[in-house]
Formats: structure tokens, sequence, C-alpha cells
């Protein structure tokens, strides 16, 4: 708070003040910040007269007050707040206009487009117009066939029907009753389950297999016959001596969906790992603590990986410190170089970042509004963070 008190007076824009030093601690273009009648005004001050009297750029339009606390903000600061506020502003603005034009070529009849990704990458595939495009003259399969002129014609031009090795088998051909022949792997059947095997090729030695597949087919559900039947399987798919990865695959009730195990140790789907956060669930729940502060102290970083691909992300070692809930010690892992690291680091990455960018921006937030109100407070409060990270680079 700055010395004395002020006495304002509705429609005046004439401040007088008791045991105040206006011409020391203001000059014309800064502001006043007072709360009269519990309500906070800011006052641009238009001239300085003495260290008791100046003039504001506007007559006051709050209540009479006297004996007022009240704060000297330089414009300059005021100034910077309000650039930072619109500097944010405007990197949110233009991250929305990039996504309206991504959308907008979405939205095209465009055979190829090319969007932006909000990490600067690129994407380019078919418009949603034009894949729309593609099936307005496709048959309509609610029709059954029956819109097609000549059904033996098609089915001729589908497949060859036949009971020899280079035609098709119909539902009563006899080669559907044995497996005699076959080989590279087994078949057993139970009730509503067929599992089916191969063996999986010698990476080691170089031998090029088929990939090998691991079945589990579901006929009907909870036992019961019916005709939507479901399949769970594993194989892997590889190019000797290069690369590999091991494919998790679910196909029924209308949907296909994978999973893929990376030869580098990156896992892929066609959705995303969804967790269980349902407050019911949850209990001793509190807010991480200092989480501006923390945050500060985190890498964002880029960087490679033994035995893998490239990634960005965060540093187990920088969370451990202030969240080492955050952090698993899955015991020694070997690399194919020979360097073995003990108690590796795994971090839940997306939860430290959840909790503690939430709490960080709160505090940002809370950081802006005492600034405006009152600035050598939000001052100190930043410099009592940048005190405490500096003890922790120096410890």
């Amino acid at each position: 708070m700055s010395a004395g008190t002020i006495t304002v007076t509705n429609g005046s824009a004439t401040v007088t003040g008791t045991g105040t030093s206006f011409t020391t601690e203001l000059k014309a273009g800064d502001f006043i910040g007072v709360i009269a009648g519990g309500t906070p005004y800011t006052l641009i001050v238009a001239s300085i007269a003495s260290n008791t009297q100046l003039t504001i750029g506007a007559a006051y339009a709050g209540p009479n007050a006297s004996g007022l606390a009240w704060s000297g903000v330089p414009a300059s600061l005021l100034y910077a707040v309000n650039q930072q506020i619109m500097n944010d502003m405007g990197t949110a603005l233009r991250g929305m206009n990039s996504q309206l034009v991504n959308w907008q070529k979405i939205y095209s009849d465009a055979a190829s487009v090319t969007v932006e990704r909000p990490d600067r990458t690129t994407f380019t595939g078919p418009s949603w117009g034009y894949m729309a495009n593609q099936f307005t003259s496709k048959l309509d399969k609610t029709q059954n066939l029956n819109d097609v002129s000549n059904k033996a014609t098609a089915w001729n031009n589908i497949a060859q029907y036949g009971t020899t090795s280079t035609t098709a088998a119909r539902g009563d051909d006899t080669r559907l009753n044995t497996i005699d022949g076959k080989s590279g792997g087994t078949m057993t059947q139970g009730t509503g389950l067929i599992a089916i095997s191969a063996p999986f090729s010698n990476v080691s030695t170089g031998q090029n297999l088929d990939s090998p597949i691991i079945r589990s087919i579901l006929n009907g559900r909870g036992g019961y016959a019916d005709a939507r039947g479901s399949l769970f399987g594993f194989y892997t798919s590889e190019a000797v001596g290069t690369t590999g990865k091991g494919n998790l695959i679910y196909s029924g009730f209308g949907a296909q969906k994978y999973w893929a195990f990376e030869q580098s140790g990156n896992a892929v789907s066609q959705g995303s790992w969804v967790n269980g956060s349902d407050e019911r669930h949850k209990s001793n729940i509190k807010l991480v603590p200092n989480a501006l502060k923390e945050v500060l102290s985190w890498r964002g970083a880029t960087y490679d990986k033994k035995d893998g691909e490239p990634e960005v992300g965060l540093i187990a070692q920088d969370v451990e410190k202030s969240c080492p809930i955050a952090v698993i010690n899955t015991g020694s892992r070997t690399f194919s170089d020979g360097t073995v690291i003990d108690d590796f680091k795994a971090l839940n990455t997306s939860g430290a970042a959840a909790a503690y960018h939430t709490e960080a921006i709160k505090a940002l937030f809370n950081l802006v509004e005492l600034a405006l109100a009152a600035p050598e407070k939000a001052l100190a409060s930043i410099d009592s963070i940048k005190e405490a990270l500096a003890s922790e680079s120096a410890s």
C-alpha cells in the first residue's frame, strides 16, 4: 500500500490525500487502485497539484468515501500485464483460426488435403466430402443385391466356385469337412469357442516364415448361437533383420480395431487409453501444492531414447522431486548396446501434467488478479517463487 489515505467524491475528478506524497509516488499516466463500498476502482492520474491533491482523467463514478487505503500502480506495469494478456489471447486466436482453416479443408470435396496439427506437423489425406462422394454410386447393401440386374453374372465375377484348389468353396464343399493336408498349428473346438495357433518365426536365425496368428473366435454371446460372432487375435508382422511389431486385433459386432506394439517400444492404437476417474471411486482428494513453482522446475523436452524413437515429454527425475507418486520404479532394464539401467523409472505423464498444469494455470490467473489489485504483493509472490527455484537449483 502507498503512504497515507485518500478521499474521493462522486462526480468529481479531484482526489485529496492525507499523509500522502503524490508528487514523489506518482506521475501523470499512472494509476491509483482503491476499494470503495466493497468495489475495486482503478483511477488514472491526469495531473498532480501537490503531495495531497491530484486530478484524475475522468470524474469518479463510485460512492463518496474518505480515509481509503490506496495503491499506486506504475503505468508501465499495468501496460505490461495488459500486453501479456493480449499476447496470450492472440496466440489462442491464431490457434483457433488455424483449426478453422483445417476444418474448412476437411469439409471440402478435395481428393487430397493437408492439415496442420497443433505441434506444427502435417497430415495429408482425403476430405470428408471427397470420401462421401465415393459412395454415391455404390450398391445399397440394404437391398440385399436386389438392385443387381444379373445376379448370376455378379456371382461369377466375385468368385469361381468348384471343388479344386484354385476355386472358391461353397458351403456344401467336402473340402470344408476336414483339415487334412494343413500344417502350421493345431485346432481345438469347444462350446462356442475355436482357438487356432501357429508357431512363431525364429527371428534370431533370420528365418522368414509366414506371420503367425493366435485367434479366439466366439460364436454368439453367452453360449447362445446367433449371427454375430467376434474374433480377438494376436499376430506378428516383420521384415527380418530390420523391424517388427506385434499386433492385437478385435473384429466383431460390426467393428474392427487393432493395437500395435512397435519394435521401438511404443504402442499405437486406433483409440485412446481411457482411465477411470470417477470422483466416487476416490478418497483423500488433495490439490497438488506449489504447482506453478514445480512446473517451472520441470523440463518439457524432446529427446532420443535407447532402443527407441525420438519422443517429446517430461523427465521422470524432474517430476519425482515434487510428485514421487507419479513415478514408478520398474527394476533393471538392459538395452541392445549392453547398457544396464538399474531402478528404471516410469512416469505417469498424463496424470502429473493434468494435475500440475491445471493448478499452475489457476495460480497464474490469481497472480494476474493480484497484480491489478496489489502489484507489490504480486511481485513479492513472483520473487518468492524465483528464490525457491534458485535455492533448489543450488542444492
